[in-house]
């Protein structure tokens, strides 16, 4: 410690050991009152002398510290007293038994440098199953000592001398298990064999940690009690007739054992507590509902399987009577051994009451036993229907149905098909139902088209019925006509007729014919030349007002428009006398024609003979004038941008009549038309389709391809303009 008032300086200490050794340690720098400590073991000798020894020290032995004021208490010396360590005697001991006492003495143990000695005992012990210690201090190192359980337990003796030096030894204590005390008693001695017997144990143990009587665990070997292995309330009995020992053994919780034995005279019996099963074909055991009624399959081959209770001298030579059906007093079935098994099947739907009676070979019967059955009927199965492809109406379709049942129903079943199934036909049941035909195989054919579904059903004797439905695709197939045409020529009245018509029977009466005269001209306006119905009928007369070649389409619909039946002929009209332009005015002029006609006829023929007469002359019009159809250059007949339209010199029937029919005259004039130039005719046969042109010509921009096919639809826009009226007559 500095007890200065300045910081030390550091530097060391010496200390010198009782054998002369020297150690060293440094000391830091030490503030006011601040100290410093070393610490050193020194290994006592074993032959040192007993008495006391000197350990020298030395602070700062270079005076380093030259402020020191006093060096001479940097010196001073440790007294140590060396002694020896007592010795521990602990007298010889036997065995004991648990709950006894042992006098253990340790009396004996002494200190060899003098003074008494006291001694420190540490019992081991064992509690719940755990090892714990006690300590009992004893001055006369003398105790008594006692464990409730058998074992090896450890004592450790530390004796203490006066200098408190303390030495120990320990030795091990044998403890004896108490074995358990075991008594079996009953009420009876005797009783017939199979007879249920009742037997108590009474056991205890008396060094057993629990409370009294102690745990004793009881085992039956070979007593097969209902309780279990491990009981003190043992309920059996013996299969076999004569004395037969009960064994008890009682095992403490030490482990010990220990037997008892009683003694019973089991007399004979007779066979009892029969047990009927029943199983599948297949080893599946069958439960019973809570009825006690099994529940089986029409004709499910089964297994009845049956068990009795019967001392083993009985058992091999057991008789088992079986009645498998109560109704049935003519089926019988027996067997012997110690089960019985038989293989069946119920034919009979509805409950069955099964009797067994078992009997032994003293004669002693076990009395009727009945077990319940309930047989389930099993609906039919239809394995298979076919299915058809899509057939046409009035085609017949073939359909068999595959079909099974149980073996005592297959020969009473009944096949229908209802092929109806949405109207009842024999008003019992539901529409579905119906036996519109039976047995197995259908033959049948449909007037209409669409899907027509199918049932096919079969039904057993216990009314169950299984069906399954297919759908039969009926297509409708569109007619197929064929036109017989006659000999046509221009402004006569031709038959056109289909002669022959090929459809089903219920599509026939009801037929729609409509006729397309030509299929180059849109008669009706809607875009399409082919569709037209410029006549309906099977047979209709036709009268063309020109010679030439004329597509003829007939439609014929059924119930499906969207699929008519068509048939298609080129009729070649000749020409009437007179030629081409015959053909023109006696369409125009005939007998009907009126005098303004007859007078627009003349008037256009020659209005061709001065278009024709300016093409050739090549004469040009004025730049500010409209064009006129008949002021247009001649069309290039070679030239690939001609229209075909325009190239068709066989004139085709108009849509329209060429020239209004309101305006007639009294005079024709029979024009050659092998006279008429080709271009001329080519732009009559334009105009032959086009309707008449406005007296102020075609609209601006016009042409006379676009007049012969939206003209109509422009005079109907502009109708009072142009002064041609809604009738096609000329307003004059």
């Amino acid at each position: 410690m500095n007890r200065g008032i300045i910081l030390s300086t550091p530097t060391t200490v010496e200390v010198q050991q009782p054998d002369g050794q020297l150690i060293s340690f440094n000391v830091p720098a030490l503030s006011t009152y601040e100290e410093f400590r070393v610490g050193f073991e020194w290994n006592v000798p074993s032959d040192s002398t007993i008495g006391d020894v000197i350990i020298t020290y030395e602070v700062d032995p270079n005076l380093i510290n030259s402020a020191d004021a006093d060096p001479s208490n940097n010196i001073g010396d440790i007294s140590v007293f060396v002694g020896t360590l007592p010795e521990v005697v602990i007298s010889a001991f036997a065995p004991i038994y648990s709950m006894s006492d042992l006098n253990f003495n340790a009396d004996q143990s002494f200190d060899l440098d003098g003074g008494d000695v006291s001694c420190v005992f540490n019992v081991e012990y064992e509690l719940e199953e755990e090892l714990k210690w006690q300590s009992i201090e004893s001055p006369d190192c003398h105790t008594n000592l006692s464990w409730v359980d058998d074992g090896i337990f450890e004592v450790i003796v530390t004796v203490i001398d006066e200098e408190q030096d303390r030495a120990s030894s320990s030795v091990e204590v044998t403890v004896l298990n108490r074995p358990a005390t075991v008594i079996i008693s009953s009420l009876l001695t005797e009783t017939p064999a199979l007879s249920m017997v009742t037997m108590e144990v009474f056991a205890n143990d008396t060094d057993s940690e629990d409370d009294w009587p102690g745990l004793v665990d009881i085992y039956w070997p070979t007593a097969n009690c209902l309780e279990g292995y491990f009981t003190r309330t043992c309920t059996t009995t013996s299969n076999v007739e004569g004395l037969k020992s009960f064994t008890a053994i009682g095992t403490d919780d030490d482990g010990e054992l220990t037997p008892a034995i009683w003694n019973i005279t089991f007399t004979n019996a007779i066979p009892r507590d029969v047990n009927v099963t029943l199983w599948s074909a297949l080893g599946q055991g069958i439960e019973a509902d809570q009825q006690g009624t099994f529940q089986v399959l029409e004709d499910e081959v089964m297994w009845l399987r049956a068990e009795a209770v019967d001392s083993l001298d009985d058992l091999s030579t057991l008789e088992w009577r079986w009645r498998p059906d109560d109704q049935n007093t003519t089926w019988f079935v027996r067997t012997e051994g110690d089960t019985s098994a038989i293989e069946l099947a119920w034919p009979r739907s509805g409950r069955n009451i099964v009797r067994l009676e078992v009997v032994d070979n003293d004669g002693a019967s076990s009395g009727f036993i009945e077990t319940w059955v309930q047989v389930e009927n099993v609906a039919p199965v239809i394995d298979w229907l076919p299915t058809s492809l899509p057939v046409a109406e009035s085609q017949s379709v073939q359909l068999t149905g595959q079909y099974h049942d149980t073996a005592s129903d297959n020969l009473t079943l009944i096949a229908c098909w209802d092929v109806d199934p949405g109207i009842n036909q024999d008003g019992v049941g539901s529409a579905d139902d119906d036996c519109d035909v039976f047995g197995d195989t259908l033959v049948w054919a449909w007037e209409q088209d669409g899907i027509h579904q199918v049932i096919f059903h079969v039904t057993d004797n216990d009314g169950a019925r299984a069906y399954r439905t297919t759908n039969i695709t009926v297509v409708n197939q569109p007619p197929r006509p064929t036109i017989k045409v006659c000999s046509a020529s221009a402004g006569s009245a031709c038959e056109l007729t289909v002669s022959r018509i090929l459809d089903s029977a219920a599509d026939l009466p009801y037929l729609t014919y409509t006729w397309d005269i030509d299929a180059t001209v849109d008669s009706d306006g809607d875009g399409d030349a082919t569709n037209d119905a410029d006549h309906v009928g099977r047979t209709v007369s036709q009268t063309w007002e020109f010679s030439g070649s004329y597509e003829v389409t007939v439609r014929v619909l059924d119930e499906d428009v969207s699929r008519p039946g068509t048939a298609s002929v080129i009729v070649e009209v000749s020409s009437s006398q007179g030629g081409l332009i015959g053909d023109v005015i006696g369409s125009v002029i005939g007998e009907e024609a009126g005098v303004m006609t007859k007078i627009l006829v003349l008037f256009l023929i020659g209005l061709v003979g001065i278009v024709t007469y300016r093409t050739l002359s090549g004469k040009s019009k004025r730049p500010d004038e409209e064009s006129a159809p008949w002021d247009e250059p001649p069309t290039d007949l070679m030239s690939d941008d001609v229209s075909p339209q325009m190239l068709d010199l066989t004139f085709p029937a108009a849509a329209s009549p060429v020239i209004g029919a309101g305006i007639s005259t009294s005079t024709v004039t029979t024009t050659d038309p092998s006279s008429i130039a080709g271009t001329a005719i080519t732009d009559f046969a334009v105009a032959a389709h086009a309707p008449p042109v406005p007296a102020t010509g075609l609209p601006q921009g016009w042409t006379m391809e676009q007049w012969k096919y939206y003209g109509k639809s422009w005079l109907e826009d502009n109708a009072a303009q142009t002064g041609i009226a809604d009738d096609g007559e000329l307003d004059i």
